[in-house]
């Protein structure tokens, strides 16, 4: 389980978190009100694998201090907010910086995952897919689910 902390100050969701020794990823989003590197350096000192989320204004450099530190890296590719916000297929090039960075962990994206923009994100380093309302606002989520597997794998 991915547990992706999207608020201000995620300090005692991150000690819940760590305490409850059930989820396999926590991730903090850096446009928190409380600084984050400390969170991810307390996550991984609990033997839980870190990340961080970046918004749509965040830049590569942003990510300069979490990379020794962070298993994954999430690009958010809609305003966060709503689901079914419109995609942002401009956010995809910051994996490419990411990686000039020397970041060699996982990167993922989330927000506007559907038929339509899974083929786009083929074309870059990105190994993770967080989708949400293509399933959510589906009569048959097992269907997408079965098409987006088949993108993926083609």
């Amino acid at each position: 389980m991915n547990c992706d902390l999207m608020m201000d100050d995620p300090r005692s969701t991150v000690d819940l978190l760590i305490k409850s020794k059930f989820p396999k990823r926590i991730i903090v989003n850096l446009q928190s009100a409380y600084p984050v590197l400390p969170l991810i350096k307390a996550i991984k000192a609990a033997n839980f694998e870190a990340g961080v989320s970046i918004n749509p204004e965040g830049k590569a450099t942003d990510l300069i201090q979490f990379v020794p530190y962070c298993d994954f890296i999430q690009i958010m590719t809609i305003e966060p907010g709503a689901q079914g916000n419109p995609f942002l297929e401009s956010r995809l090039s910051l994996s490419l910086e990411i990686r000039d960075l020397g970041y060699e962990g996982l990167i993922g994206v989330d927000g506007g995952m559907n038929f339509k923009t899974l083929p786009l994100v083929k074309k870059y380093p990105i190994e993770v897919l967080s989708v949400g309302s293509s399933f959510s606002q589906s009569p048959d989520p097992s269907s997408v689910y079965k098409t987006m597997e088949d993108l993926v794998n083609d």
